[in-house]
């Protein structure tokens, strides 16, 4: 027994049709498939058969073993693999039936597998293959430890003088321990920051004004709906929230220009409030929000909260609505508008800013005072002052600023302690800009900068 391509096999007796054995002694017959020999692979159990005229017009031959086909695998005109049956033993005969239906045979002995043949010795090395292609970047590894401190550089070349910053909307300038203001339009509402410039609502000029925070100048009045009353910028454009039309109108940020005008399903619209995704606006006369996505500029849901809803705030995942007739806050699923918890707090609440763990609330009505709802849990864990007919809060960092009735109360977040106060004229909307606080006075028609 020997061995083919290191597998078993066995040389199995050439025999024809005429009774011969091995090497044709006489001239074949004429027509149909003549076989020379076969070769059994036992480890991949196939039969290879060797001879001529197995496909004389392209179509593959048939084989069988004692009547029983064999699936051919592999056929040309002169050789065949077929799969035969693992394990099968002895002595069978070969037909061969070629595409013109011509037919051949042969016998065939299928013996026990010999024993295993020793290996061949180890070829050469053989050329190295090309470079495979970069796999991903590995996870990144833990911090090492910080370096000495380098040597302090030399000094740089001194820059161009800065413009005077306190120079800011008015024709004179202000000491750095004053307030400054620069004039906008008429009845000024709500604010939003956009990375440079304050937007503010003039609600009874039905425009926004647009303020340079490194220099004070004022660009616009840009035209909006009728009764603007809170804008919000989404990164690229300011949303403004038209009270008396029932619209928001969306102005390009760099220019001003209105890009389109979105009828709302609601009454009264009033506060604005993004979440990366979609502006979601308060609407005081509908007692619900309505979810506005800035990608298409649509109106894709309205959910119900409580009555006469106000300010409105994001922790991140999401909403916090402030019922003014209710003298509750609702907690309002980001994802799906369902009304998580209604918690109580002061009388008529109105505005509401969050400092990373907290809600804080103005409450407008008597006693005059903040409420602080820890997010994570909804509960109320305390009370500060603010001042008479409060409305506007924002957060800075540190302080929460409380605006009211011509007062401006700076608190400690972290206390609710008063640290603060200011008296100036008509203190509405608030905001911050990263370093200054800015108040919307309503009845002087002017904004201040703290």
């Amino acid at each position: 027994m020997q061995r083919y391509f290191g597998l078993p096999w066995i040389a199995l007796l050439a025999i024809t049709a005429s009774g011969h054995v091995g090497v044709w002694a006489q001239t074949p017959p004429a027509a149909g498939p003549i076989i020379y020999s076969t070769v059994a692979n036992y480890a991949l159990c196939q039969l290879t058969i060797k001879g001529t005229d197995f496909k004389p017009n392209g179509a593959n031959p048939t084989v069988s073993l004692d009547d029983v086909g064999l699936q051919v695998v592999a056929a040309n005109n002169t050789s065949i693999t077929a799969d035969y049956t693992c394990g099968i033993q002895g002595s069978y005969g070969l037909t061969v039936t070629n595409s013109k239906k011509q037919q051949g045979t042969f016998a065939v002995a299928f013996g026990a597998p010999g024993a295993q043949g020793p290996g061949g010795s180890m070829g050469s090395q053989g050329q190295a293959g090309p470079a495979g292609s970069i796999g991903a970047t590995g996870p990144t590894g833990p911090q090492g430890t910080q370096g000495a401190q380098g040597p302090s550089g030399g000094a740089g070349i001194p820059g161009p003088e800065g413009p005077e910053t306190l120079l800011i909307g008015l024709l004179h300038s202000y000491g750095a321990d004053q307030v400054a203001s620069v004039v906008v339009g008429q009845s000024p509402f709500g604010m939003a920051f956009d990375g440079a410039s304050i937007w503010v609502a003039n609600s009874l000029g039905n425009s926004v004004s647009k303020i340079n925070v490194g220099t004070g100048l004022v660009q616009g009045p840009y035209p909006a709906g009728n009764g603007p009353r809170t804008v919000a910028y989404d990164g690229a454009n300011v949303w403004v929230a038209n009270s008396t039309d029932n619209t928001l109108s969306v102005l390009q940020g760099s220019t001003g220009a209105v890009i389109t005008t979105i009828p709302l399903p609601t009454t009264t619209p009033a506060v604005i409030a993004f979440d990366g995704a979609n502006m979601w606006v308060t609407n005081n006369g509908s007692n619900n929000v309505v979810v506005v996505s800035v990608a298409s500029k649509s109106v894709v849901a309205t959910y119900a909260v409580g009555r006469f809803p106000k300010g409105i705030a994001f922790d991140g995942t999401n909403m916090w609505v402030v019922n003014f007739n209710d003298n509750t806050v609702n907690e309002v699923s980001g994802s799906t508008g369902a009304i998580l918890k209604t918690i109580p707090v002061g009388v008529s609440p109105t505005g509401i800013a969050f400092d990373g763990s907290n809600m804080w609330v103005v409450n407008q009505g008597t006693p005059q005072q903040l409420t602080k709802i820890q997010v994570s849990t909804g509960t109320v864990v305390g009370t500060s002052p603010a001042p008479a007919t409060a409305y506007g809060v924002v957060f800075d960092g540190t302080y929460i600023w409380v605006s009211g009735q011509g007062n401006l109360y700076k608190l400690l977040a972290s206390s609710g302690s008063q640290v603060a106060s200011y008296s100036s004229g008509g203190y509405l909307g608030l905001v911050f800009d990263g370093a200054s606080i800015w108040v919307a006075n309503q009845k002087q028609g002017t904004v201040s900068r703290f």
